[in-house]
């Protein structure tokens, strides 16, 4: 059976824009519309999708223009993944972790109830972690951390 492009359109906004599991999809789609689909319909739609995109060069295109911002930002939240205007002059002191990333992690924590920015609180950790089996590489006068490190 060949559903149209307004079914298959509803089948990728409510699975991939509105985060709908496809067996609920089908449901909203059928009481909506009137036509009874399935959740492969839903899945299958999505995949449809994807495959025109990947055809068409879309990740390559959108990676492209990322990489192109001056800063990008992680959702809503005031995290900032990518800065590109940050300094990079060659002989540079490299920016205290405090003062960048873990500073907005922290800033995070504090955005939403409790457990509901708990990620944030665990970033800080791995990212005090991973600062530690650096400096302990450094010391030994090594290049990668070793089984030595903390995590």
């Amino acid at each position: 059976m060949s559903y149209g492009p307004a079914l298959n359109a509803a089948a990728v906004l409510l699975g991939c824009y509105g985060n709908v599991p496809p067996e609920r999809a089908a449901g909203v789609i059928a009481m909506l519309l009137g036509v009874p689909v399935s959740a492969g319909f839903v899945d299958k739609a999505a995949a449809r999708v994807s495959a025109q995109l990947g055809r068409a060069g879309f990740e390559e295109a959108m990676l492209a223009a990322l990489a192109a911002e001056d800063v990008l930002a992680a959702d809503e939240t005031p995290v900032n993944v990518l800065d590109g205007t940050a300094p990079a002059a060659a002989g540079e002191q490299e920016a205290d972790p405090e003062e960048h990333v873990i500073r907005r992690c922290r800033a995070v924590t504090e955005l939403g109830s409790v457990g509901v920015q708990n990620w944030a609180g665990d970033i800080i950790a791995v990212l005090h972690d991973a600062h530690a089996a650096v400096e302990a590489a450094r010391a030994r006068g090594g290049h990668r951390p070793g089984p030595e490190s903390p995590r």
